[in-house]
């Protein structure tokens, strides 16, 4: 974690070297203070979890670390509502086009600030570094798979036929079906293609119990055109986690053209 944060503190270094134009000082003065306090969310965050490596008490744990990833949240709005939003009203003003001012969101979601996730996230490092196994009934399942931009939902029993286009892509919908929630989820889409697989994966940030999200994984090779196949989809298993029959399942389907 202290190396990310000095990672950051170079940022703003490189950051302050930029000489912006006139119109623009202001913008860029919020957007280096954005960088620092990344930075400085970062080194807290280090600090705090080496605090609490030795704690028995998680609450106490997450609520600490919830009051350094603060300085996170806050650079995220700082980035938008002070530098990115001003920057493009200012270009648009001075009527210059084809400029676009750069998104950076640190926190893809604002509650993996909050003191419940960061006590879960806690949980789950004190239990890897002391080789202990999560409590609680920890737990995703595959929900559905979907093929877009048709719209079908894939079945287990029976083939599906698959149009492919350079828009093709999977949408697998995954729930948290435990009681815990759960971080850092590794979803995996596998198509055999030839001569080697395609393999998809993308992460679930941050998913609570009960809830669903959905990922979309675009295809951008080429599937194996004509006879049947065997696109395989994963939930990779968190940590804790018993029943683990409804994390993967394989859909027979025939790609075809137009």
């Amino acid at each position: 974690m202290s190396g990310y944060g000095q990672q950051q503190q170079q940022e703003v270094a490189q950051a302050k070297g930029i000489r912006p134009p006139g119109p623009l000082r202001l913008e860029h003065a919020h957007l280096i203070e954005a960088l620092e306090l990344r930075a400085k969310g970062l080194s807290r965050l280090a600090d705090a979890l080496n605090q609490t490596k030795t704690s028995k008490d998680s609450s106490s744990a997450g609520t600490l670390l919830a009051q350094q990833a603060e300085l996170l949240v806050a650079s995220d709005v700082d980035w938008d509502f002070f530098f990115k939003d001003p920057t493009t009203e200012a270009l648009q003003s001075q009527g210059i086009t084809g400029v676009a001012v750069p998104d950076s969101n640190f926190l893809s979601n604002p509650d993996l600030a909050s003191t419940r996730s960061l006590v879960s996230i806690w949980e789950r490092l004190h239990g890897a570094s002391t080789g202990g196994t999560p409590s609680g009934n920890h737990g995703d399942a595959l929900v559905s798979v979907r093929a877009m931009p048709q719209g079908i939902t894939l079945s287990t029993s029976q083939p599906t036929t698959i149009r492919a286009s350079t828009d093709l892509a999977f949408e697998v919908t995954v729930e948290d079906s435990g009681c815990c929630q759960e971080v850092g989820v590794v979803v995996t889409v596998t198509i055999p293609e030839q001569p080697k697989p395609l393999i998809l994966r993308q992460t679930i940030n941050l998913i609570n119990p009960g809830e669903q999200k959905t990922l979309t994984f675009k295809v951008t090779g080429q599937p194996p055109f004509g006879p049947k196949t065997d696109v395989k989809v994963l939930v990779a298993p968190v940590p804790g986690e018993a029943k683990t029959d409804n994390n993967s399942a394989t859909y027979p389907v025939f790609f075809s053209i137009g």
